[in-house]
Formats: C-alpha cells, sequence, structure tokens
C-alpha cells in the first residue's frame, strides 16, 4: 500500500530500478504528458494502479490549465479585481491596480470536493503548523460527511468507482502517516504536550480508517507500530495518538486481528521515559480494558504484566506529570472490570495481602490530585480494591464474617485520606464517591477493631471540623497526604529546552486533552476564608463521623472517645464547637435510623448520658440576645474601646456626665447602646449652647459624630454575627432533639430554634438541614394533643410571600386591568445566594425568608410522600380554603384587599408546592383547576399573575389534566373582545404554561397556535407583547411537533380538535393547501384564478378568527377580492343567526377605511360587484353636520360597509371607538406604519 517513492525523493534512475515494467510504463505515461505528449492523446489506464490513475488525472488536470493560459491568453481564463493601493498621507493622488486570478475549471466528471482535498493533502506538509493544523482540520470535516464518495468518477463503472474511492483513502492516508511522522510542534500551555497537528492528523486518519479493509488497516498499524521504534519522541507521539484513534474507530477488528501485534507496542509506550507518550499510550488501551481482564488468554500473556508495569508506574508520577491522569483513568478501568476470579493477580501477579497494601499506598498521593478525573479514578480504584478484600461488602449489604488482614493494616491511614478529601472536595459528585468508599471501609470492621484503628485519628477529625471559618487547619490534619514533585517534571523540562518552539496557542482554541487542571490542593487550607465553603466542609465532615458513631455502636465498639469528645465541644465556649457536637449527635441518631433496619445487633439511639442537659440548657438560652461566643471576643472589646474614645472626646470637650469612668467589662451591649444614644443626643445638645473654644467647634463635632457612627456599626457588627451564630447553634441544636425522636414536654424551644433558621439562616445548607428538621417535627407533633403544626404551616406561608418581588401585593380595590407590563409577565426573582447578599438589608432578609420556606415544603413533599395532607391536614386548608372562598359559585372580579392577598397568598404556596408534590396527592389540589380559571378572569392583576403561576406550574406536572382545563376553558377566555382582563389573564397564562413547560409543552403546542395568533393584533399593548413572545417561543418548537406522539390519557376529542389544528398549520405555512372557498352571494364579476387563490386565503383568516394583508399589485383586483369576502361574511353571519338568534352572530357593520380620494371608488365598486345590494355602502365623509346625520344609521348596524378615511376616522374616534365592527379593512394600510401617530392610535 505505501511505495517509497510516498516517504522519501529519489534520483530516477533508482526509483526506475525498483520498479517493475507495469510501474515503468505508468511512469514513462505520466512524464510523456508532463513533457512533449500531446494533451489530448490516448493513454491506456488499464496499465495503471488506482493511484497512479488519479496521480495521472490531476496532473492531466494542471496541464490542461497551463495550455489554457499559454494559448488563450490571461483575458479569456482570468477575472480582474480592483485594489486602491495606499499612498502616503500627503499624496493627492488615488492609485487603482488591477490583480488578476485564474479561474480553473474543474472536471465535471471528478469528485467535487477532489481538488479542495488535493490542495489540503498537500498542505499539510507546509512549513507553518498553523497551515498543516487547519489543512488537517479540513480534511478531517470533509472525510467526516463525503468519505464514502471520495475519488470516485463519475463516468466509470461501479466496480471501477469503489477502486477508485478506496485508493483515494489509502493515498491520503499514507500523506496524513507521512505529517504524523514529520511532524514536530508541540506546545505546553499545560502539563500534557499540546500538539495541535499531530493530534488533528490522527483523528483524520481514524475517519479514514472506518472505510479502510482489515488488510489496509493491519498496514496502518505496522507503520504506526514502527514508528514506535524510532528515536525521536515526536514520532513515537504521533504514531501512538494513530494508534489510539484506530483502536477507537475499529476496536472489534484490532482484537479480531492485530491485537498480539499492537498490546506490545502500547506497553513499550507506557514503560518509557517519555511521559506525553506514556499518556497516550494509556488512553488507547481504555478501549480495550474490559477484554485484556476479561479474556483469559490475554489477561495471561498482557494483562497482568501490564498491570505491574502500571502500579509501578505510579510510583514515578505526581500531580505535575502529563500521564497521571490517563493512567490513572486505565487502572480505574481494569480493576472495575476485573472479575472476582482473577483478583489475586490485580497486584500483577505477587502476592495478594502484601501487594495490595502496598497498592494501596501507592494511591495515598493521589487522593488530593489537582486533577478531578484523578481524584475520581483513585476512589474508584481504591472501591474496587476494597471489594475485592472482603466480597460481602457492598453499601447495602455488609459482611461481618471475616476482616481482611492486608486490608486492617492499612484501614486507619487509608480513613484519614479518604476523610480529608470528604471535607476538602468541591465537587458533588466526587464529594458523594468519598462518602460511598468511607461507608465501605468503615463498614469492612467492626467493634474493637475498628475503635482501635481510629482511635489516633479521631482527635485529628474532630480538629477539623470544628475549625472556626478563617482560621488555619491543623497541619497534622495533612501529615503524610501532600506530596512532593518528582523527577518526572524535571524531564518534561528537558524536553522543552531542546530547541522546542513554546508558541502560544490560545488564539487557535486548542487546550489541553484533559482540561480539568484546578488550584494545587496545598490552597484548599485556607479556602476556610469562604463561609460557604467552611459550612460545606464541616456538614461533609460530621456526615462521615456520624455513619462511622454508628457503625462502632450497632457493632458494640468503644464510644467513649466519641461521646467525650461530643461533650467537649457542646461544653465549649466557641459557639463552632457547639454547633458540631450538635450535628454530629443529629448524624448519629439519622444514621441509626437508616441503618437499624437490617442489622440485628442495632438498637434504638440514645443520647449519650450527660448530653442532654447540656442541649436542654442550651435551648434555655432562646431569645437571649448577648450570648458570649468566643468568636465574637474581639468584636466586644473593640466596641467597647470604640465606646470609650466616644466619651474621652465628650469628655474633653467638658461635658460633666462623661467624665464618670466607665466599668468597661461588666457593661452589656443595650447599654452601650444607651450612651451612643445619649451622646448624640443630649449631649451634643448641652455643647451645641457652649462656645466654640469648649465644644471645639466644627472639627470638633465632626469627630465626635464619627466617634458616635463607629460605636453604632460596630455593636451592630457584633449584634450580626451573634445572631446569626446563636440562629445555628440552636438550630443544630434543636435537630438533635429532633432526630432523636425525643421532644421535651414544652416544644416550643424547638419549634422557634428550627424557624429561626429558616427565617434568618444565611447559608443555604444550614438552611436545608433545618427545613429537613422541620419536616421531622411535623411529623412528631401530627400526634400531640394540641397540635402546632397549623401555626407552623401558617408561618411557613406568611414567610414564603412576604418578599414583594415574588408576590404581588393586592394594595387596594380598584380595577387594574392595565397594570400588567411584559416585565411583570416574565420576571421571576432568583434565589441566588450571591444575589441574595448584594440586596439591602430589607430585601435581603425577605429573600432569605422566602428561600427557606421554599425549602421547607419541598422537603415536606419529598419527605413525606403520598398522603402528606393526611398527615398535614392544616396545609390543604390553608391551600385550598382561601381559594375556594374567593372563586367558588358565581365568579367574582373584585374581591376586599384582605381577601384578595390571602388568595394571592395562597396560590404562591401551591404553585411552590406543585413541583415536588406526589401524583397521588395532586388529587387533592386538583380542584383548585376551576377556581384558577375563574382568577384568570379576575380585574385584579395580582390574582391574575398568581392564578396563571399556579396553572403553569399545575401543567408542568400534571400536563395532560392541567392542558384539558387549559384547552377548553382557558383558551376561550382570549376572544373576549368586550373585556381587557380577561385576554390579559388568559394570556399570561399561556405564556407561563409555555416558559415553563419548554420542550414538555410539544405534544400540545398544536392547540396554542390559533389563539395566540388570533391575539397579535390585540388592542391591548400587554396582550400583544406577551402574546408575540410566547409565539416566538413557539415557533422554535412547532417543527418537532409532528414526531411527538399523543400524551397517555388525553381524550378521544382533543385527539380529533388536534389533527384539526395540524391540518390548519399545514395550510398556514403552505397556501396550496388551503381548500377551495365558494362564495355563497352572487359576484358581478368573474375571478381570475389568483384572485380567487386570495379569496381561499382570507376565507382560511376569515374561519380561525385571524387578520392579513393582502399584497397584490395595483390593478389586480383587491377590492374585488375584499368585496367578495365581506359580503361573504355578512351572508354567513345573517343566515347563522336567523337559524338560532345567537346574539354572537347578529348582524354587524364593516368598516373600510381609505385615503379620501378612495371613498367613492369603494361605494362605485361595491355597487358594481354586488348587484343585488348584498351590502348597504356608507359614505361616512363630509361637513360635521353631514356626518353626523348619518350616525344614526350606522348605529343601528345591519348589513353595511362604513367607507371613511383617516382623517375623519380620527377626527370622529369618539362616536366610532364606541362601535364593534364585523371587518375592518384599511385600504393603503402604509398609513399606519407609523406606530406613535395619532392616526395609527
Amino acid at each position: 500500500m505505501v511505495a517509497e517513492d510516498d516517504l522519501m525523493s529519489k534520483a530516477p534512475d533508482e526509483s526506475d530500478k525498483r520498479m517493475g515494467p507495469d510501474k515503468r510504463k505508468a511512469s514513462e505515461l505520466i512524464d510523456d504528458l508532463q513533457g512533449s505528449a500531446k494533451p489530448g492523446g490516448e493513454v491506456n489506464e488499464d496499465l495503471l494502479s488506482p493511484r497512479e490513475r488519479n496521480q495521472l488525472r490531476r496532473k492531466q488536470r494542471k496541464l490542461m490549465r497551463e495550455k489554457s493560459q499559454t494559448n488563450n491568453g490571461s483575458s479569456a481564463n482570468t477575472e480582474g479585481k480592483s485594489v486602491v493601493t495606499d499612498q502616503p498621507q500627503d499624496s493627492n493622488k488615488v492609485v487603482v491596480e488591477t490583480t488578476v486570478s485564474e479561474v480553473v475549471t474543474a472536471d465535471p466528471n471528478e469528485w467535487p470536493l477532489g481538488p479542495i482535498c488535493d490542495e489540503l493533502c498537500c498542505d499539510i506538509f507546509d512549513p507553518a503548523w498553523e497551515v498543516r493544523h487547519g489543512a488537517a482540520v479540513g480534511l478531517q470535516e470533509i472525510l467526516k460527511h463525503h468519505a464514502k464518495g471520495s475519488g470516485r468518477w463519475a463516468n466509470t463503472t461501479k466496480e471501477q468507482q469503489v477502486a477508485d474511492n478506496v485508493s483515494w483513502l489509502e493515498e491520503c492516508a499514507v500523506r496524513l502517516l507521512c505529517c504524523l511522522a514529520l511532524d514536530r510542534f508541540g506546545d505546553y500551555v499545560s502539563d500534557p504536550v499540546v500538539a495541535p497537528v499531530r493530534e488533528t492528523c490522527a483523528q483524520a486518519l481514524g475517519v479514514i480508517l472506518r472505510h479502510l479493509s482489515e488488510e489496509a488497516l493491519g498496514h496502518v498499524a505496522r507503520i504506526l507500530a514502527a514508528m514506535q521504534q524510532m528515536k525521536d519522541w515526536e514520532v513515537r507521539h504521533g504514531g501512538m495518538l494513530g494508534l489510539k484513534y484506530a483502536i477507537a474507530v475499529r476496536k472489534e477488528g484490532i482484537i479480531e486481528h492485530y491485537l498480539k501485534s499492537i498490546l506490545p507496542v502500547i506497553k513499550q509506550g507506557i514503560e518509557g521515559e517519555d511521559d506525553d507518550v506514556r499518556s497516550v499510550a494509556a488512553e488507547a488501551l481504555l478501549p480495550l480494558a474490559s477484554h485484556i481482564v476479561t479474556n483469559v488468554e490475554c489477561f495471561e500473556w498482557f494483562g497482568k504484566p501490564l498491570l505491574g508495569v502500571l502500579w509501578s508506574t505510579l510510583q514515578l508520577l505526581d500531580d505535575l506529570t502529563a500521564s497521571t491522569a490517563s493512567v490513572m483513568n486505565l487502572i480505574a478501568e481494569m480493576c472495575q472490570n476485573i472479575p472476582s476470579s482473577k483478583s489475586a493477580a490485580i497486584g500483577g501477579g505477587e502476592d495478594k495481602v502484601k501487594d495490595l497494601s502496598v497498592l494501596v499506598r501507592r494511591l495515598f498521593p493521589f487522593f488530593r490530585h489537582n486533577m478531578f478525573s484523578v481524584r475520581r479514578s483513585v476512589l474508584k480504584i481504591c472501591r474496587n480494591l476494597v471489594m475485592m478484600a472482603n466480597p460481602g461488602t457492598s453499601k447495602d449489604k455488609l459482611d461481618l464474617s471475616s476482616l481482611s488482614p492486608w486490608l486492617m493494616s492499612v484501614l486507619g491511614d487509608t480513613l484519614h485520606h479518604v476523610f480529608v478529601n470528604i471535607i476538602l472536595e468541591q465537587r458533588p459528585e466526587i464529594s458523594e464517591s468519598s462518602h460511598e468508599l468511607w461507608s465501605i471501609l468503615v463498614n469492612t470492621s467492626f467493634g474493637s477493631p475498628l475503635s482501635e484503628t481510629i482511635s489516633s485519628k479521631l482527635p485529628l477529625w474532630f480538629s477539623a471540623v470544628s475549625t472556626p471559618p478563617g482560621c488555619p487547619l491543623d497541619p497534622e490534619v495533612f501529615a503524610g497526604v501532600n506530596y512532593s514533585v518528582s523527577a518526572s517534571r524535571a524531564r518534561a523540562q528537558r524536553k522543552r529546552q531542546q530547541g522546542i518552539a513554546r508558541t502560544q496557542v490560545t488564539d487557535t482554541g486548542i487546550r489541553s486533552a484533559e482540561g480539568d487542571n484546578e488550584d494545587d490542593p496545598s490552597d484548599a487550607l485556607t479556602n476556610l476564608d469562604d463561609f460557604s465553603a467552611s459550612v460545606r466542609m464541616r456538614l461533609s465532615g460530621v456526615r462521615a463521623i456520624g455513619g462511622l458513631i454508628w457503625r462502632l455502636q450497632s457493632t458494640e465498639g468503644d464510644l467513649n472517645p466519641f461521646t467525650n469528645e461530643v461533650k467537649r465541644l457542646l461544653s465549649s465556649s466557641h459557639g463552632t464547637h457547639v454547633q458540631v457536637g450538635a450535628l454530629v449527635l443529629e448524624e448519629w441518631a439519622s444514621s441509626s435510623q437508616f441503618g437499624g433496619k437490617e442489622d440485628s445487633k442495632t438498637s434504638i439511639f440514645k443520647i449519650p448520658d450527660g448530653i442532654q442537659e447540656i442541649l436542654d440548657a442550651k435551648l434555655g438560652s432562646v431569645g437571649q440576645t448577648d450570648y458570649p461566643y468566643a468568636e465574637i471576643a474581639h468584636l466586644s472589646a473593640k466596641w467597647k474601646q470604640d465606646l470609650k474614645a466616644m466619651v474621652s472626646l465628650f469628655a474633653e470637650a467638658k461635658v460633666k456626665e462623661a467624665k464618670v469612668k466607665l466599668e468597661l467589662e461588666s457593661l452589656g451591649v443595650m447599654q452601650g447602646l444607651q450612651i451612643a444614644e445619649k451622646a448624640s443626643k443630649d449631649w451634643e445638645q448641652q455643647l451645641a449652647k457652649a462656645a466654640d473654644k469648649v465644644s471645639g467647634g466644627a472639627e470638633g463635632k465632626k469627630a465626635r459624630d464619627k466617634a458616635v457612627r463607629q460605636v453604632y456599626v460596630t455593636i451592630g457588627q457584633l449584634q450580626e454575627v451573634q445572631t446569626n451564630l446563636h440562629t445555628s447553634v440552636l438550630s443544630a441544636v434543636a435537630s438533635v432533639l429532633v432526630a432523636a425522636r425525643n421532644l421535651p414536654v414544652k416544644v416550643a424551644p424547638v419549634i422557634r430554634s428550627i424557624m429561626d433558621s429558616i427565617q434568618h439562616e444565611n447559608n443555604e445548607d444550614l438552611q436545608r438541614r433545618s427545613a429537613r428538621s422541620l419536616v421531622g417535627l411535623l411529623r412528631e407533633c401530627a400526634s400531640r394533643k394540641t397540635c402546632p403544626n397549623g401555626k407552623i404551616i401558617n408561618n411557613l406561608a406568611a414567610y414564603l410571600c412576604e418578599d414583594t418581588t415574588f408576590t404581588p401585593r393586592c394594595t387596594d380595590t380598584k380595577p387594574c386591568p392595565d397594570s400588567v407590563t411584559l416585565d411583570d409577565v416574565t420576571y421571576v426573582p432568583p434565589d441566588d445566594s450571591t444575589i441574595i447578599t448584594s440586596l439591602d438589608n430589607h430585601e435581603r432578609v425577605n429573600r432569605i425568608k422566602k428561600r427557606g420556606s421554599s425549602m421547607a415544603l419541598e422537603e415536606m413533599a419529598k419527605g413525606m410522600g403520598p398522603g402528606l395532607f393526611d398527615v398535614l391536614p392544616s396545609l390543604l386548608t390553608r391551600l385550598v380554603d382561601p381559594i375556594k372562598a374567593g372563586f367558588e359559585g358565581e365568579s367574582k372580579r373584585i374581591l376586599e384587599v384582605a381577601q384578595a392577598q390571602e388568595v394571592v397568598d395562597a396560590f404562591q404556596v401551591a404553585s411552590c408546592l406543585l413541583p415536588c408534590l406526589h401524583m397521588e396527592d395532586m388529587e387533592s389540589v386538583k380542584c383548585l383547576l376551576p377556581y384558577s380559571v375563574n382568577a384568570l378572569q379576575s380585574k385584579q392583576a395580582p390574582i391574575r399573575q398568581m392564578a396563571a403561576r399556579f396553572l403553569a406550574q399545575f401543567c408542568s406536572v400534571a400536563p395532560v389534566l392541567g392542558m384539558e382545563t387549559v384547552i377548553r376553558k382557558v383558551m376561550p377566555l382570549l376572544g373576549d373582545t368586550d373585556d381587557a382582563s380577561r385576554r390579559l389573564g388568559a394570556t399570561e397564562a399561556l405564556f407561563r404554561i409555555v416558559d415553563v413547560m419548554d420542550m414538555a409543552v410539544l405534544p400540545f403546542a398544536i392547540f396554542f397556535v390559533v389563539p395566540i395568533l388570533g391575539r397579535m393584533s390585540d388592542p391591548h399593548p400587554a396582550v400583544r407583547q406577551t402574546v408575540t413572545k410566547c409565539f416566538a417561543t413557539l415557533l422554535r418548537l412547532l417543527p418537532l411537533e409532528a414526531g411527538i406522539p399523543d400524551p397517555e390519557g388525553l381524550s378521544q376529542d382533543l385527539i380529533l380538535e388536534k389533527q384539526k389544528e395540524r391540518r390548519f398549520l399545514e395550510q398556514l405555512l403552505d397556501t396550496s393547501k388551503i381548500d377551495n372557498y365558494e362564495i355563497p352571494v352572487k359576484i358581478a364579476a368573474d375571478l381570475r384564478r389568483y384572485q380567487q387563490e386570495g379569496v381561499n386565503w382570507m376565507a382560511f383568516l376569515m374561519k380561525y378568527q385571524l387578520h392579513g394583508i393582502l399584497c397584490d399589485d395595483m390593478g389586480l383586483g383587491k377590492t374585488l377580492q375584499t368585496i367578495c369576502i365581506i359580503s361573504s361574511d355578512h351572508h354567513n353571519r345573517r343566515k347563522k343567526f336567523a337559524e338560532n338568534r345567537d346574539p354572537g352572530s347578529a348582524p354587524l357593520p364593516s368598516l373600510v377605511v381609505c385615503p379620501p380620494t378612495l371613498v367613492g371608488h369603494w361605494d362605485f365598486e361595491i355597487s358594481k360587484f354586488l348587484p343585488d345590494q348584498a351590502l348597504q355602502c356608507v359614505q361616512f365623509v363630509g361637513s360635521p353636520s353631514e356626518r353626523s346625520a348619518l350616525q344614526e344609521t350606522i348605529t343601528k348596524g345591519g348589513d353595511i360597509v362604513v367607507v371613511t378615511s383617516y382623517e375623519t376616522l380620527r377626527n370622529e374616534i369618539d362616536f366610532m371607538g364606541k362601535l364593534t365592527f364585523n371587518y375592518c379593512v384599511l385600504d393603503e394600510g402604509h398609513m399606519i406604519k407609523n406606530a406613535k401617530s395619532k392616526t395609527t392610535q
């Protein structure tokens, strides 16, 4: 497949000696074409190989272009381009030059992309790496979509085309292989080398290999394997990249035919010294990892030695080497797929007990690697090793019959490394994997052995989780976790110093394949300055410790070290310590509830002796405002010093009361505030009467005011920190009693502690824990004789609705149909913590309350599951009763302010609860659907807004049930042209449904089109804006609607209606599918074909109550078509009214507005084309008295057409605006193109 002349250039005589007779003849033919042969001469292509035929054709095209340029001159085959040449600034000349470019005409029988690919195949050898990279990218993209058609000629047989295609692909593969071997460009913007040219060429080669035969695949594989024997690391790197993508695209073929020849080569790359080659080699083996460990033969001759090499390689790696991630991922993949029967050989075939303990220790340096993929793989490997040591161990079922000796020898250190990972990990998925591994490790041991294993680590763990924010962690916690940089980084540095260019490639968008570098793990030691990170660390750590304690208790282990630590923390003067002690107890109690169901030795959790009294004492401080925590000692000292400085300034100004000595140690905060207030008022009033010499004048007053403000600021900071800390501590203490199911007789302190956290806790994680505790509290209190649940739920509803940006306020009973704007419809305030901190104090407090109550409602629905309203009937009452009272029976359009606000709040609570509600509980809320439809018709905008939100949330949870109500009850409200508030409520509901449901609205999207289109010209601006935005959202979804099946449970009549609506959509998008309309009245004219099509189209719009613009050229009969459709509609209305006397079908006048010169023309045309006088024309023009005489005729209505001018309509708007018209025609409609003009409005 690969001839030597493809790889190097030789002298002609040497090349001829190597060629056979046929190839010599082909070479001569090509040379003849290049030299003296006639361009039109016949060539026997049967003597040529497919590749030589392609080469011949390329040279033929080149000769034809050259001959065309020589014989015909440049004018026949060139095109000119004028260019203005830049001149000096002081020059007054304009120089225009003409550049000539060649126009090349491709052979029409050739593959159209052939010339482009030929150029790209040459450009991959360009000296500039950017050109090589761009050419490789272009080839890759073309071959992705057109590889099967490459190299084919239209005037050949099918067999010849297949041969040409294979030949072209093979030649392209040869060129890519050459580029892989010759390219030397590499950049070091990250730890792994970035070789864009080689990477892209290997990807393009992989695309080609999809279409080559097994034989050709073998040739390519052998060439790539041979490149691994080269001295230059770039050649080996390029060859390994080729093998990586060859295995990825032809895995089955490689396994079947070439595995034994490729695997040793890749193993050689892993064993080599070059780290970048090792990285690619490990990545290349990932698709084969499962086969290597599951195939018996392959595992024996390759898998087992490979594992030994990989484990040995770990000793050479660190956090800076490029291959760490790839090697770790490969080990993880092999360990995950290795059968249990081969687990003894996981370390490479040596002794199991010795090897596995050593292997686990080799993983320790990588637990806190700066790449998250490495950390994830380390956890996976460690988990698999532990599972192999104790096959009965799993997350759900534990085998306590035996302990693994090697695992026990390394269990303590492994637990410590996992614990450090737990407290420092910021990625949720890796943090969860760390907890899972922790649980597995803890459950591999029990009782006394486990207690002895962790005895030395326990103080460090408690020290880590109880470190206050802003304080450094104990360095002893990280002893043995950090690691030094090995010599592999030095090898990478030497590689960079070998004259390799370090061109920055950021502008091209080239990045490392790993792409997950993070800050150094040591940075996490100072991350506790971030309060949120500190809280996450604390909660994650106590979760692990709580599970460990329960394991010891359930297996009769020694709990004294834990209980002593918890007592020490609860008795500490530091609020953080008290909080951690309570959190540990809560996690202990929670673990006992989940773990006690399957283990026969478990017992009901009981608060240890001596701790209950401490918890009761802490709860006794509920409501205390100046609890002395050690964390606020510096603020306490600071405000006293500021107060002392303030008093000194007043003493210097001769204020007698300020000269009294202050007892700062016994002074309380409230006393300090009283002194500061007295100083700012009474003392300053005394000084205002004194001379400037005594008071210090303006400068003295400025200094005293500044000192007073400083006292207020410091005390404010103290109170805020103290309150927040006390709230967190009391909530944690109360949560212990809830989790232990050990509520006191007087439950008020517990309720207040948890509710204070829900409404005031700044940290989202702590607020979420309080919400979960509240669910347990409600469950425990449900059986009490005096049940506080109703009051708790009412308070939660009040917290939820205090944020006025989220819950609108009903301020009066005045109808406000015009108060809703598009911003009101679309805005939903976010709960992002960064946004909350940027608000002012009042808004921030309300937003925190809203967030906490939302969490509580969500946790109620999730925690209690089906039957939520059976456990909490007061919650259902809070939802239903206010709405039912407001809108049951005859619909009330306006409610009293208090009642209206109760309705708004009830809808808000229901909307917040619906997304988390179990489907069985939806039946209880379903009764609110008819009331919400009535609420949409309210004249009070806040009620309409909240009813729309409720409907949108209901439809997102129960689409079929909710959408049937919307289709049958809400959409008809859009047609109420007399009441804007009904249309506003309906449009807002539709918009919110589309916005909330998004893709889930697809099965029902077809029902929205006609009602929304009908309101896009609504006279109310808010209706127009809302439906226009809604339609824009639907428009991107409609193309997908046809492939969506009907939702299960949709009624048969709606399915039939959906088919009709789909027919409408087809006609709307393709007017040729509109049915022919038969005009029911006599028209004194024969319509031309295009006129009948126009009438058909307007009849289609009339059927669906839509608007349109008739844009035929002048003189083609627009007036005639309009008269046809107006007279037809009047006839149909008159006939329908005569049949059923329906007021909605009563005859109405139609209106034609036109320039003054066309008023008479319309009268003439109507009389001309309607000889039976099916319509009476009234020219509403002339003087005011003449128009006044016509008003009575117009008011009577009937089958009349009022023709007036734009000016007259504007002058008579008071009269005309009160009328209802059937049709409104604007002749010369461009007169209203300015939306702000008086005529348009």
